[in-house]
């Protein structure tokens, strides 16, 4: 198992065990199942997680079976779909982005990389008609990096010629009332292609 410091994934993973707070016996999810939710979100062998959580394989592959843990697992990746956004949201206020944050995205699960890209589908498109255009371009260069190694490109395609054709459109608006401030933004994304 890839262990890495300071991103996103491994920095909420961490923060939520902290927060989980194990219920009485019988009324919940013990810390370990809880743990083995929050793992399920990486590309690890299923192997790996049951020895990481301390629980045999076999019992995790009933875990994966209920419907309750399942759930979990798919709470967990909304969770972290909005987080991830958000982030790169607040990334765009900075005047340096780094996107170091990004560096274990080869670890992140096909499951979690859909949601991250179904909650950019519905994003991008306000941040657009709020005119932030530098916040949609970062957190398209984001999504673009994170969902190039788990998410086929004829996938991604339609949607993003969707958004090239509402940022035309914008442009438009913006070259008849002369504002021309945030052009440079505008053109990169739709130069960019992925």
């Amino acid at each position: 198992m890839k262990k890495f410091k300071g991103t996103l994934l491994t920095n909420f993973i961490t923060e939520e065990m902290h927060a989980y707070i194990e219920p009485p016996r019988k009324s919940g999810f013990p810390a370990t199942k809880n743990a083995s939710c929050l793992y399920m979100l990486t590309n690890w062998l299923q192997k790996d997680i049951s020895v990481g959580v301390g629980v045999s394989h076999g019992m995790l592959r009933k875990w994966l079976t209920e419907p309750k843990f399942r759930d979990t697992i798919k709470k967990y990746e909304e969770k972290f779909a909005k987080i991830f956004t958000e982030y790169w949201i607040l990334q765009s206020e900075k005047t340096e982005i780094s996107f170091d944050a990004l560096v274990d995205r080869d670890t992140y699960s096909i499951s979690l990389a859909r949601e991250i890209f179904e909650n950019y589908k519905i994003k991008i498109p306000q941040l657009i008609l709020q005119k932030n255009w530098k916040a949609a371009f970062i957190l398209w260069q984001a999504v673009k990096m994170m969902c190039a190694l788990h998410i086929p490109v004829y996938e991604m395609v339609p949607f993003n010629l969707n958004v090239k054709e509402l940022v035309s459109a914008e442009m438009e608006k913006a070259k008849k009332k002369r504002d021309f401030s945030n052009l440079r933004f505008i053109f990169n994304v739709l130069t960019d292609s992925f």
